[in-house]
């Protein structure tokens, strides 16, 4: 797991705007919602082949694990 402090996250999205962009889309998922994690994971694809660089991997690790823990808070896990 990758732990970034909110300065390292603000950077990162300033630096890959996309990845912001992706979390306000998505940060109303739920874990059941198939369709949406699919349009997740082809997004973060997209990025990754835009940038190759490890900055962005982590940023998009951060983003979908943070996506991941606000879909199960609003299932109440």
């Amino acid at each position: 797991m990758i732990w970034l402090t909110p300065q390292e996250r603000k950077a990162l999205w300033e630096e890959y705007p996309e990845v912001q962009e992706m979390y306000e889309k998505y940060n109303g998922i739920l874990p059941e919602d198939d369709g949406a994690w699919e349009r997740v994971a082809e997004r973060c694809h997209q990025i990754r082949e835009q940038y190759q660089t490890m900055q962005v991997e982590v940023a998009l690790l951060d983003v979908v694990w943070q996506l991941e823990c606000l879909a199960k808070r609003k299932r109440g896990d």
